[in-house]
């Protein structure tokens, strides 16, 4: 009688959740094919209200449609969004079939924006959950994209070993990224298996917060309740540092454009500033990857500049040296390049080509007098220099 009685209760919180739920559909196009999806979320929004988003993998047996029936409970009561689209990988899926996750993540990144269409999303608060069949795509692509996912969960998981991280890939994952795995106390032993597989797996390749639970007397089900605790738990725990992250990507879109107009002196000392902020409260703002654009750029500068002086080439050098310098202080990089064009325009050797360089200005402009008198100076002054070889061939 209890047993009913919950069960009266639960349908009928389902019910009244449905009339306060909105779901949109939508569809969208991936490798020439259209996919339908749907975002739903709490009807009454409120002015300006902001909602974290959930990407909800569908099951195996399911479609995006179906995936979003369970939830809408927990949208109303915690205030998310979710959104789902239709999958091919949960319905069976090898390491090999590339192409397909590589359709499915497009797809996903696509009903993302989809959702961003119909509501303002929280960029800081976007989390990836599958169970079954859809933790290959949920596992797969939120460990892979840090910079989309703040959480990746997964329940009751299937999981090849081979779905692991390679090394490479362990270079560009985020330690810090929140990861929740459980399955029911009476699953089968294959999903007993690959979840702690994935769990292990998971904590071995560096990350470190990976939780991992036992949900007591269920067998094979997504106990949806699970994750929205875990999910309501992450907000409140990152809530101070998605707020400084969402400040810190407001500042990056600004930055971006300075840049593009013209850096200000204060430009390139905030992005720093914002690098070195990322690191230290293991954030993700985009600030490291535009600086890391914008040192890689004066690096291919400063090989311009070795390289000519690798050839004899010192004005040009002290040139490249100097476009550094100027166009990226007061980056690290702008110091290095000053403390280069100083040491060449010091050196016997960039005296000389400067003066075999003015020499041949001369006499292209058909004052051949004036350019001998001055190669013959170059020679006597800076013998040694390899701008005397060539002084040597034009006064011979």
């Amino acid at each position: 009688m209890l047993r009913l009685g919950a069960c009266l209760m639960a349908l009928c919180a389902a019910a009244w959740a449905q009339n306060d739920a909105q779901t949109d559909r939508f569809k969208v196009e991936v490798g020439g094919e259209s996919r339908k999806g749907g975002v739903l979320y709490p009807k009454d929004l409120r002015k300006g209200e902001v909602l974290p988003l959930v990407v909800a993998v569908h099951d195996t047996t399911g479609k995006a449609f179906t995936e979003l029936d369970q939830w809408s409970v927990f949208a109303i009561k915690h205030r998310f969004a979710v959104v789902s689209v239709d999958c091919q990988s949960p319905v069976g899926w090898a390491v090999s079939d590339q192409l397909v996750m590589q359709r499915d993540m497009e797809a996903v990144e696509l009903s993302i924006e989809e959702a961003k269409k119909t509501l303002a999303i929280d960029d800081t608060a976007i989390v990836i959950r599958g169970h079954l069949g859809g933790t290959y795509l949920a596992l797969w692509m939120g460990v892979r994209r840090p910079d989309l996912f703040l959480g990746v969960c997964g329940s009751s998981c299937v999981f090849y070993k081979e779905m692991a991280l390679t090394e490479k890939e362990r270079k560009s994952i985020d330690p810090n990224q929140a990861i929740f795995l459980y399955r029911g106390e009476l699953d089968t032993p294959r999903l007993i298996k690959e979840t702690e597989w994935a769990r292990d797996a998971f904590q071995e390749a560096g990350f470190s917060r990976v939780a991992y639970t036992i949900v007591p007397k269920t067998s094979n089900v997504a106990n949806p309740d699970v994750f929205a605790a875990w999910y309501a738990k992450l907000l409140k725990e990152t809530e101070k540092g998605r707020k400084t992250l969402r400040k810190a990507r407001e500042s990056i879109v600004r930055l971006r454009e300075e840049i593009a107009s013209g850096p200000k002196p204060t430009t390139y000392r905030e992005l720093e500033s914002l690098a070195e902020q990322d690191k230290k409260n293991g954030t993700r703002s985009g600030a490291g990857e535009l600086l890391d654009g914008i040192l890689a750029k004066a690096g291919d500068t400063m090989k311009r500049g070795r390289d000519s002086e690798a050839n004899h080439h010192f004005v040009e050098a002290a040139q490249y040296y100097k476009e550094v310098a100027d166009a990226y202080a007061p980056l690290a990089i702008s110091k290095e390049a000053t403390k280069e064009r100083l040491r060449i325009i010091r050196s016997d050797e960039y005296k000389a080509d400067e003066m075999l360089q003015e020499a041949l200005r001369l006499k292209e402009s058909g004052e051949g007098e004036k350019s001998i008198t001055l190669l013959e100076k170059l020679l006597a002054q800076y013998p040694a220099t390899p701008a005397a070889t060539s002084a040597k061939r034009l006064v011979g």
